[in-house]
């Protein structure tokens, strides 16, 4: 048997991990950086907000998706709603998660403001003492 030279490279730890990709992130690094006791009524209020908006968007997705199966399938289409309905559904979940998000917003500068102290300090807030 006559030795024949490999022409697949050895992985590397390069070619193994591949590429550094660092995901965008909205919120602050100085967050991720701190041990941040946020009292617990806004995050609780916010996360019911976040419950209530997923709920319904995932509904109002579903009622689309299922006009569009049950119409291709079938012969006979029941239309459950009108284009214009359905245009007018994904306007309503376009809205709701701009304001979600929107809320997110306020709710992290609100937390960077008050709770982390580089925020306290480009805000000039007094220390909590937290």
């Amino acid at each position: 048997m006559s030795k024949v030279k490999s022409i697949v490279k050895k992985p590397t730890e390069e070619t193994i991990t591949g590429p550094l990709f660092e995901p965008f992130k909205y919120h602050r690094e100085e967050l991720e950086n701190h041990n941040v006791n946020l009292p617990a009524h806004p995050m609780i209020r916010f996360l019911g907000r976040i419950q209530d908006v997923a709920s319904g968007v995932a509904k109002i997705i579903e009622i689309n998706n299922r006009d569009d199966t049950e119409n291709d399938a079938s012969e006979n289409p029941q239309v459950l709603l009108s284009p214009n309905d359905h245009w007018q559904l994904s306007r309503l979940s376009i809205a709701a998660l701009e304001i979600l998000g929107d809320k997110a917003d306020e709710l992290t500068d609100w937390s960077y403001r008050y709770y982390v102290p580089e925020g306290r300090a480009e805000h000039g807030v007094p220390d909590l003492g937290l």
